[in-house]
């Protein structure tokens, strides 16, 4: 287990306009929330936070020590927000865990060696998954993940969902030669992956039997661009073909909206972490756009 990594901070008490002088002295208002922890509003010292961040990240934990309070609280970083111009810390939120239960926490993939198909100038290589979500004990997570590329030896050779400790392939899905998969992300759960291909449809898949739970029709496009999913679990967003962006629920399975794009092709989509608002990225033209989630399933 890495060194432990301690951080003094200080309850608040004040309200949200005093966080402006707050933040003049140096200080970064912040909230402390867990599974039965009740949430505790926090002031940090801005330099000291940031460097414990650059050694933490979001992966690995991080000791609190509060004013007033015997002990200190574990915690891992789970969102800090900045200033989009200054690039300073606004606002910070702990997740603080308990030792004995397992959680879930994506762990970046880093990329380790070099393929001989790249080193022979023979093609670029792509990493499409740049984190891989984990379900362990807090004390157990990793920092990153490493994938070695070195045995890629020819252009078409690709790395899949493996075993990385044993080397051996964790599970197999059964899709067809119409459902070959272009891009897949799993639900915030870990427990069903969703799979974009060259058909027309969004498959659901449970990671536990490796079986097809369900299939989203998406009405002729094929959503071999991107999906996404929100951190609630709630909501699928899928990058179709000919610039056509659809928003299913996954409670349900009802496709929500569809959208085509008069002038532009989408060719991503992400959900901010609250789930109310999807990003969409054009690239012809360049444009990024932002969209109402809420006003879309609004009954």
């Amino acid at each position: 287990m890495p060194d432990t990594t301690v951080l003094e901070i200080a309850p608040r008490k004040e309200l949200r306009k005093q966080n402006r002088g707050l933040r003049a002295r140096g200080q970064v208002p912040g909230i402390i929330y867990g599974h039965r922890v009740d949430p505790v509003s926090v002031a940090l010292p801005r330099r000291e936070f940031e460097r414990a961040f650059h050694k933490v990240g979001r992966t690995q934990l991080l000791d609190l020590k509060i004013d007033g309070e015997g002990g200190s609280r574990k915690v891992l970083v789970r969102e800090v927000q900045y200033d989009p111009r200054a690039n300073v810390v606004l606002h910070v939120d702990f997740y603080q865990v308990n030792l004995k239960e397992k959680i879930t926490a994506d762990v970046p993939v880093v990329l380790v060696g070099e393929s001989p198909a790249v080193q022979r100038r023979d093609g670029e290589l792509q990493q499409n998954v740049n984190s891989l979500r984990v379900s362990c004990l807090p004390a157990d997570i990793p920092e990153h993940i490493e994938v070695d590329v070195s045995g890629l030896e020819a252009v078409d050779d690709s790395i899949r969902l493996w075993d990385l400790a044993s080397g051996k392939v964790r599970k197999t899905f059964p899709t067809t030669e119409e459902h070959r998969t272009g891009r897949a992300t799993f639900t915030p759960d870990g427990k069903t992956l969703a799979s974009c291909g060259f058909a027309s449809d969004v498959r659901l898949w449970d990671v536990e039997n490796g079986l097809e739970k369900a299939a989203l029709k998406t009405g002729g496009s094929d959503p071999k661009q991107m999906v996404a999913v929100s951190r609630d679990g709630r909501f699928l967003a899928a990058a179709c073909d000919d610039g056509i962006l659809k928003l299913w629920s996954l409670q349900d399975g009802k496709l929500l909206i569809s959208w085509k794009g008069d002038d532009m092709d989408v060719d991503f989509v992400l959900f901010t972490p609250d789930a109310r608002t999807l990003i969409s990225n054009g690239i012809l033209p360049p444009i990024i756009k932002l969209w109402d989630v809420a006003k879309w399933t609004r009954p």
